[in-house]
């Protein structure tokens, strides 16, 4: 399963977390991250490939991703974490965004579900499906191929497929 077809089970916790420590490695987690650096930035390395995390980067972690951290400057993260139904194949990944508003304010009321009312509510599971659904947008835009002539020769391929 991809991270676009995701099945959550359950969030597990919603945290602010603010890093006080310089290194320290994340391994055997059983539940997935999806979140936002605020504020700092911390270098993570996953073996396979590795990344930047600093203000206004979206991210996915895989539960099955063990990595390292390093913290260059402290700041302040806010994630999710869930587990799903099925094992997802996507690696993790980071987006940088111009405009995190939305990303931060289905974070703030996932964090208002979870306590007025039981971890497992509609609301609460509907709201991280919103948050997921943002983020896989938010990489494909950042991914997408930019060249007009592929996008001009995309539009003809749509406008004229039959």
């Amino acid at each position: 399963m991809t991270f676009e077809n995701i099945r959550i089970k359950k969030v597990n916790s919603i945290i602010r977390y603010k890093s006080n420590v310089k290194k320290w490695s994340v391994k055997s987690r059983h539940h997935h991250f999806v979140g936002i650096k605020l504020d700092g930035s911390s270098y993570h390395n996953f073996g396979y490939h590795d990344f930047v995390l600093s203000r206004n980067k979206v991210y996915f972690f895989n539960q099955k991703d063990d990595y390292e951290v390093e913290a260059y400057e402290a700041g302040d993260s806010f994630s999710v974490h869930f587990t799903t139904y099925e094992d997802i194949e996507t690696e993790s990944f980071c987006v940088a965004v111009e405009n995190s508003d939305e990303f931060i304010a289905l974070l703030q009321k996932a964090e208002t579900l979870s306590k007025l009312k039981g971890r497992e509510d509609l609301d609460l599971l509907a709201t991280l499906y919103k948050l997921c659904s943002l983020l896989s947008h938010m990489r494909e835009k950042a991914y997408a191929p930019r060249n007009d002539r592929m996008l001009a020769a995309r539009e003809y391929i749509d406008l004229h497929f039959t």
